[in-house]
């Protein structure tokens, strides 16, 4: 019908322009769909690289604070050793003089824990050091002497502290045959 209406060559150029035109749509919409495609992954790509970077300076940074931590550990854990080194010592004094000497170690303790130690210890170790002071705060079972038992809870929480500081600052391994619970038991 339209054949008759328009010439036979109208209609193969008209026809001729159409496919012309749907090849150049069908171009267009594959450009875009490449484009969309291309900024998706560039987008997800972006994405990670942030992502990696983020935590990548979260490590340094965890790193930098763990560093500085383990010098803070080294410069004030050595005085709590020596405070605690007389701790359990029953030999060198008199079971009377125990008392005074566990009341001059436990504030030795208090002061040193009341500076930098307070923010450094780790949380074992802040348990351990409260337990040590518990012990040691507690009153003479014998009127002015310790007995058996609180000798032995104040060497037990006495190594179990000194050992918790070690592994605070890595010092203790494996193959080194550290095991922390010969100090709790």
């Amino acid at each position: 019908m339209l054949g008759q209406i328009l010439p036979a060559r109208l209609i193969r150029a008209l026809g001729a322009y159409v496919m012309l035109m749907s090849e150049q749509v069908t171009s267009a919409i594959v450009a875009g769909a490449i484009s969309i495609i291309a900024a998706v992954i560039t987008y997800m790509s972006v994405v990670v690289k942030i992502r990696s970077e983020k935590e990548s300076q979260e490590r340094n940074l965890a790193r930098s604070f763990t560093g500085r931590l383990y010098e803070l550990r080294l410069k004030h854990y050595p005085e709590a050793f020596v405070i605690t080194e007389r701790l359990g010592r029953r030999s060198r004094f008199k079971d009377e003089e125990l008392p005074v000497i566990y009341q001059e170690i436990l504030d030795s303790l208090s002061k040193w824990k009341a500076g930098e130690p307070s923010f450094i210890l780790s949380s074992d170790s802040l348990k351990v050091f409260y337990e040590l002071q518990q012990a040691l705060d507690g009153n003479p079972a014998l009127g002015n002497k310790y007995n058996e038992e609180q000798h032995a809870r104040i060497w037990k929480l006495r190594n179990a502290f000194r050992g918790s500081l070690r592994k605070d600052v890595g010092l203790l391994f494996e193959e080194e045959g550290y095991d922390e619970r010969k100090y709790y038991t």
